[in-house]
């Protein structure tokens, strides 16, 4: 009997599901923890949105082993040890206990772990501490943003939130307020402002208020504009490139006019006679680059917004993972995905101005402009721990969006140089999990441990490299460490 036949709602194992045989304790050959192997998975669920670790699986065949109730008993007992010994702040995961239909005595074991409240959930290990986080269905160390993102979630304290001594003063904001007058029809009123946070009733700003001053000069309002020749982003012979610095509204209407004069058009013929086809849809350009900025990750210093323009699609790519969303995938419908906002003063400032016509409805409005199109045509969104992308096909290029596992983009290393190899391998595998196999005939050398023990384990080590636990083995390109040139 396998898993799904008993839980058909689970398949394999990914961001919030995991298998275990046994939850193993005591040292390997090199003197390493077993408990860790199971451990860190538990403090990644409660890192993130929760999970359900499955023990009494074989990892490998998804094959229900179970345990004997005396057995089932000891590992609940170890797993309660451990967790209250090892981790900071403790958690309480629920266990629970599920009889086999074959005998109606071996258990299998469903431990429950629930998205903590006090972050990050660190594991002591020989003396250290560490915190660990899920990524592509896998567990892994934390990077230090990714820590800093735990410790201000838990706090629950926003970028734009934080007060300054700066006053509010009417003729630094004119361009904002001639945009409410010129879309509401009315002068905006100070109390609008104070009741949406803007500012304090004693005119103090808040940060995010300040990115939409006349006089920003803030990196954090940044977007650039690129259109490039090719499917991807390898080619130093660029069409056409625009960096533009300034207040949130201007740059969001700047991009958007931007990106549409760059854009094609045509004649569709419908039941009513003709309709002009752009290649994207206005509002969507709008409410994607929009979200952009509601969603954006202002404590990341050093990175701006961007837009790409391809020849089969458009991409808004903005700093920060998704907040609340765990894993996408290409076919979800987009309508249905419903992040948290992680900057309500500046998504709140963006309704009032009419930028966007409501908190929460801009991927809904997206769904709806591509709802006459065919599934090689529907936009969808793709976010990890750096930065999460918005993909608007373009409805003028027939085959629709290229699937990036064919696309291998050139890239580079946070902290080191990379050797030709390791570009290649990193480059080929930064979209998609590959085989050894695969990565040695993209290489166009042989299968061999050379290949195994001398490249791909040390990048794996170095964790540029993400081993996938199958058969064959499986690699992706961690892309918390490696960016696209």
């Amino acid at each position: 009997m396998t898993i799904n036949e008993l839980f058909p709602d689970i398949y394999m194992e990914d961001s919030n599901v995991e298998f275990k045989g046994i939850l193993s304790k005591g040292k390997d050959k090199n003197g390493n923890s077993l408990e860790m192997d199971w451990l860190k998975t538990i403090a990644a669920f409660a890192n993130g949105e929760g999970g359900r670790l499955f023990v009494g699986v074989e990892n490998k065949s998804h094959k229900i082993v179970a345990l004997d109730t005396s057995e089932a008993d000891k590992q609940i007992l170890m797993l309660h040890q451990e967790i209250r010994n090892r981790f900071d702040p403790v958690i309480y995961p629920e266990v629970k206990k599920h009889v086999m239909p074959w005998d109606g005595h071996n258990i299998l074991l469903e431990i429950i772990v629930k998205h903590s409240s006090f972050l990050p959930v660190f594991v002591k290990d020989k003396g250290s501490t560490f915190t660990f986080i899920r990524r592509f269905g896998e567990t892994n160390i934390a990077s230090s943003d990714e820590i800093r993102q735990l410790v201000m979630a838990s706090e629950d304290v926003s970028y734009d939130q934080c007060q300054t001594d700066l006053m509010y003063r009417e003729e630094d904001f004119s361009d904002m307020r001639n945009l409410y007058q010129k879309n509401r029809g009315e002068a905006l009123s100070n109390n609008t402002l104070i009741l949406k946070g803007f500012m304090s009733p004693n005119g103090l700003l808040c940060k995010g208020a300040l990115l939409f001053s006349d006089n920003t000069t803030s990196d954090l309002t940044s977007i650039s504009v690129v259109k490039y020749p090719g499917f991807d982003k390898g080619s130093n012979e660029l069409v056409f490139v625009k960096r533009m610095n300034g207040p949130i509204h201007r740059m969001i209407l700047e991009a958007k006019d931007c990106v549409m004069s760059l854009s094609s058009s045509g004649l569709m013929k419908t039941k009513d006679g003709e309709k002009i086809l752009y290649s994207y849809p206005e509002r969507s350009v709008l409410e994607a680059i929009a979200n952009a900025y509601a969603h954006r990750n202002y404590w990341m210093n050093g990175t701006q917004i961007q837009v790409s323009m391809f020849p089969d699609r458009l991409e808004v790519t903005s700093p920060g993972s998704l907040p609340g969303v765990v894993s996408l995938e290409k076919d979800k419908d987009i309508s249905l995905i419903k992040p948290r906002h992680r900057n309500r003063i500046i998504a709140d400032t963006l309704m009032v101005l009419g930028l966007v016509q409501g908190l929460g409805t801009g991927f809904g409005k997206i769904a709806d402009d591509y709802a006459y199109a065919d599934d090689e045509h529907k936009p969808f969104i793709d976010s990890d721990a750096n930065s999460f992308t918005i993909t608007l096909p373009n409805l003028q290029y027939k085959e629709g969006v290229l699937e990036k596992s064919a696309i291998v983009p050139k890239v580079k290393a946070n902290d080191r140089l990379l050797d030709e190899n390791e570009q290649k391998i990193l480059g080929f595998c930064y979209y998609a999990y590959r085989s050894t196999k695969e990565i040695a005939e993209y290489l166009g050398i042989s299968v061999s441990t050379y290949l195994s023990k001398r490249i791909l384990d040390p990048l794996v080590a170095e964790r540029l490299l993400i081993e996938k636990a199958s058969r064959p083995k499986m690699y992706m390109t961690d892309r918390t460490s490696i960016h696209i040139v």
